[in-house]
């Protein structure tokens, strides 16, 4: 690209931390070579014609902060896309990327672009991966006694393990492991030595670590169906709801549209609260919430076949 960009007289805009640390590394180096003044910095990119300018920038994964993806949504700050605009994607998806890597090309679409990504016609994608040629150059180069390849998906480290016998190392000594599977090294040898357990792992604001089930299905539910709560206030001391409950919707419903949905959970809310406050007993709040939740979400499914996480609040006066 840089190459590219000096034949034809453009000038290059570097944007996105890790593209702008690649770019000077590789000049350092001497691997990227380009004339005095090729690379502007962002403050002289302003008002530049698009024809006399290459960006290079970081997103090609769809990456929500990147570059090209805040390009693509117009949130960012300096470069905005013309109508006739060409943006090459010089990658492929990663396995699980392709949702977020399409909606960026369908934002750059929207935008009046023309996206060209990697195909048998267009052969742009420059990978970040070692080629076999590399991998077993290496392999020679270090003669390893055991051979382990790590990273990538079963066929890819099935594929690597085969090059390591392909350059000389013994297939007893060649491991394709398991993610959990324990390689147990000693004088005596290499040998798969069990299993230890692994999961996906929740990151839960700051703290990294097991999150219970419970949080997760709430979460779930939340992300589905949304929250409804009923807020109400008793006096204690003669057993009676001081106010109309107060239904709150995040999530589910429309408030002003469904009014008289809500006045029927009002009116449940106030049935089941009436039942605990009859009884002569000492008032059973959690009984309470738990009555509250079950029957207000057997009336919601019943109306929309929706499960809204439903949460009484009850202030006891």
């Amino acid at each position: 690209m840089v190459e590219a960009s000096i034949k034809t007289n453009r000038k290059i805009a570097v944007y996105g931390r890790s593209m702008e640390k690649n770019i000077e590394v590789g000049l350092k180096l001497g691997y990227i070579k380009a004339p005095q003044g090729t690379f502007l910095y962002s403050k002289n990119v302003i008002g530049m014609s698009g024809k006399n300018l290459t960006i290079l920038c970081t997103g090609s994964q769809g990456e929500p902060m990147a570059a090209l993806t805040r390009i693509a949504s117009g949130t960012h700050k300096q470069i905005s896309l013309i109508p006739g605009d060409t943006v090459i994607l010089s990658s492929s998806p990663i396995p699980g990327n392709q949702e977020s890597v399409n909606k960026t090309i369908n934002l750059l679409y929207k935008n009046g672009t023309s996206v060209i990504t990697q195909s048998p016609f267009a052969d742009v994608h420059a990978s970040g991966h070692g080629g076999q040629n590399e991998l077993k150059l290496m392999l020679k180069l270090m003669k390893p006694y055991y051979f382990m390849p790590i990273h990538g998906e079963f066929r890819m480290l099935k594929m690597h393990a085969k090059l390591g016998i392909d350059t000389g190392v013994d297939p007893s000594h060649t491991f394709i492991m398991d993610n959990g599977q324990v390689l147990a090294i000693s004088k005596e040898g290499a040998r798969v030595a069990g299993q230890v357990q692994t999961a996906d792992v929740y990151v839960d604001g700051s703290a990294i670590g097991e999150i219970g089930s419970q949080v997760i299905k709430d979460r779930r539910e939340l992300s589905e169906d949304g929250l409804l709560s009923v807020v109400m206030t008793i006096n204690q001391i003669r057993k009676e709801v001081i106010c109309t409950p107060t239904i709150i919707s995040k999530g589910f419903i429309f408030m002003k549209d469904n009014e008289q949905m809500i006045k029927d959970l009002q009116e449940i809310a106030l049935d089941v609260t009436d039942k605990y406050l009859i009884q002569n007993k000492k008032l059973n709040i959690n009984g309470m919430k738990n009555d509250l939740s079950k029957t207000m979400s057997k009336y919601i499914f019943q109306k929309t076949s929706r499960e809204p996480m439903v949460m009484p609040v009850i202030m006891v006066l």
